[in-house]
């Protein structure tokens, strides 16, 4: 789960950081998708037909639907 800071920069090297540590088949997960610097870094690494964008649904309960939004993708 990559949750750290939000900055292009920051989530990009997370990622890198994190990618060669993990077994073929695991999921890589993250949220705060709709900040730019996650949804950028992400894409830019997996492309986005490798990346499932989820809802939380404890926002939904809380009445804030679009607050947070969560990525993952099978590496």
């Amino acid at each position: 789960m990559i949750d750290g800071s939000h900055q292009y920069d920051d989530v990009k090297a997370d990622i890198q950081a994190w990618l060669p540590k993990m077994k073929p088949g695991a999921i890589m997960s993250g949220d705060d998708w709709n900040w730019s610097g996650v949804h950028d870094a992400a894409t830019e690494i997996f492309g986005m037909e490798k990346i499932k964008v989820h809802l939380s649904e404890r926002h939904v309960r809380k009445g804030n639907p679009n607050k947070c939004r969560y990525w993952s993708v099978q590496v």
